[in-house]
């Protein structure tokens, strides 16, 4: 699992566990019936025949371990001879949905990614997800120059106050749901070697929102020390990156290998259907509204979430200070939330065995 989904799944409400981490003390108990048909006449190199398979999953409940998740996946493979019975056509569509329930949500390790080999092949493998903003506690440093107090050579002196600041951090949560289709037009060249010209297709997405929440914890300290801002506990969603298609085509050149019996592929793939668009965080927030920076706020009781401000501002020594330095430094970063370009490749030249179905 990559760093980023490592980041974002410790604070996300994986299910009513102790401890600092949701990846951690996961304990799986499932029974999984499947029902499957199948005319293939061949499951390395087939040249006719289809296939259905049908999987439900249900884990946990009564039958034990810290994780409830049903799931359903269906399959189905259609191959037909073409050309003299010399080509083939093969097609191939998938679809898989997967949920908790009882108040908990599925495991990092079983959502939803898309890209590689054996679904979209233009695609770096575990690319393709919906994107979403984490709300995390940061601190911003913001220093300042006292001309007030000069130092031994005449300058001012520099200090620094340190405001508590909520950041969204970008990350790829994958889905509950996936849906892909690819298409193969198989042409023998020689004896063990083909051609295949090819086209993939799908989208993963989340149905279900909910299941992509804060933990308690870190949910309730956001909202202790920001206590004029709206925070949703449920991770906000990048638009239009929540079950966006994605297609690719291109040409592939199959060896089967005689010695270990695997196809060894070398395939091109042009996209489609990419992400090509810089992403951008919701706005970062502070103790207070940015707009009572530079004003002047008289608590009338003993809470001091009336004046937020008040507290930094007696860090720094004068008030035009704050006014002049700090205030301008903390209205620009409010101005400017974090950016991520995000690109998905154009074309993809890839090595790898084994067939995409």
């Amino acid at each position: 699992m990559s760093t980023a989904s490592t980041a974002l799944f410790n604070v996300l409400q994986f299910q009513q566990l102790e401890g600092p981490s949701s990846l951690s003390g996961i304990h799986e108990s499932k029974v999984t019936p499947t029902l499957t048909y199948n005319t293939v006449d061949n499951p390395v190199n087939p040249t006719h025949g289809k296939s259905l398979f049908l999987s439900s999953s249900f884990e946990g409940s009564v039958l034990g371990g810290n994780v409830n998740t049903v799931s359903e996946i269906v399959e189905a493979k259609y191959f037909r001879p073409n050309y003299h019975k010399h080509n083939v056509i093969a097609v191939r569509l998938l679809g898989a949905f997967e949920t908790g329930y009882s108040g908990k949500v599925i495991p990092p390790f079983s959502r939803f990614y898309l890209g590689g080999e054996d679904t979209l092949r233009g695609f770096d493998i575990r690319t393709v997800s919906p994107i979403v903003f984490v709300p995390t506690l940061t601190s911003t440093s913001v220093s300042y120059l006292n001309p007030r107090v000069l130092d031994a050579n005449g300058n001012p002196t520099s200090g620094v106050v340190n405001i508590p600041t909520l950041s969204y951090q970008t990350s790829f949560p994958g889905g509950d749901t996936e849906l892909v289709g690819n298409f193969e037009y198989r042409i023998p060249l020689f004896p063990h070697v083909g051609l295949s010209i090819f086209g993939d297709a799908g989208a993963t997405g989340a149905l279900r929102h909910n299941q992509l929440q804060l933990n308690t914890q870190d949910f309730t300290t956001l909202a202790q020390q920001f206590p004029g801002t709206t925070i949703s506990r449920t991770l906000q969603f990048q638009p239009g990156t929540n079950f966006k298609p994605r297609t690719s085509a291109g040409l592939e050149l199959v060896v089967q290998l005689p010695i270990v019996q695997a196809p060894f592929r070398i395939y091109w793939a042009y996209n489609f259907n990419r992400m090509s668009e810089v992403i951008t965080a919701p706005t970062t927030q502070f103790p207070g509204p940015v707009s009572a920076l530079t004003t002047t706020c008289v608590p009338t009781g003993t809470d001091p979430n009336q004046c937020p401000w008040n507290i930094y501002k007696a860090q720094v020594p004068l008030t035009d200070i704050w006014n002049a330095q700090v205030a301008p430094q903390i209205i620009n970063l409010f101005n400017n939330p974090q950016r991520t370009n995000f690109f998905d490749p154009v074309r993809t030249f890839r090595f790898t065995v084994s067939r995409t179905f």
